[in-house]
């Protein structure tokens, strides 16, 4: 952002604070304000992200997370704890189900 600082000071300023000190002044402000919301933004209160192997051991909290993601998929459908307790609850359910990771089939013949 470039700022047009004339040589002299306006007329209508006082010689004690010149137009310069103005905008020194003036960027200050700006950075002030840059470094407030940056601080407050940091601080907006959100949960913790918690692993899917903490989801597959907590089963209410998974639950609670689980069903408030469903409640609001167009906010949290992509928050970490969403889609880490989606992952545990269909890790526990593949378990159940008894499916086993299996090795790739190497159909290209060539080792």
């Amino acid at each position: 952002m470039a700022v047009f600082c004339p040589k002299e000071s306006p007329e209508w300023l006082s010689p004690l604070f010149s137009f310069n000190k103005l905008m020194i002044m003036i960027s200050h402000t700006h950075f002030l304000l840059l470094v407030v919301a940056v601080t407050l933004a940091g601080c907006s209160g959100k949960d913790p992200v918690k692993t899917v192997d903490w989801y597959k051991e907590n089963t209410p909290e998974r639950l609670a997370v689980i069903e408030k993601c469903d409640a609001n998929p167009g906010e949290l459908a992509a928050s970490p704890n969403c889609i880490n307790a989606i992952t545990a609850a269909n890790q526990i359910t593949l378990n159940k189900r008894g499916y086993e990771k299996r090795t790739p089939i190497n159909l290209s013949g060539s080792k």
